[in-house]
């Protein structure tokens, strides 16, 4: 697997492609470390855990991988156009294309 963090791999049980977590938080000791300068012991080992069971976060090859779901670059923002906009409960939600 390529240690290039933008390079996307597919783990063979898996419909999802992945990409490797920069140096600084490529392993699981150290993305909690950078949670836990905010965050308690407990609620950043949740969140971790939590994203081990739902595979948005594996493990392979001893490196953190994220699930690639790179949305687009916000220079594109300027073309982007409103398809709905709702306001239930006091939040406003917004659709774009």
């Amino acid at each position: 697997m390529p240690d290039d963090p933008v390079s996307t791999f597919k783990p063979e049980d898996s419909e999802l492609n992945y990409r490797f977590f920069e140096e600084d938080l490529n392993t699981k000791e150290k993305l909690l470390a950078y949670l836990e300068e905010i965050y308690t012991k407990e609620a950043s080992e949740k969140f971790v855990q939590d994203k081990f069971n739902s595979k948005s976060i594996i493990e392979t090859a001893g490196k953190l991988a994220r699930v690639d779901a790179d949305a687009g670059s916000q220079l594109f923002w300027k073309d982007a156009a409103v398809v709905s906009s709702t306001k239930p409960n006091e939040q406003t939600n917004v659709t774009y294309t």
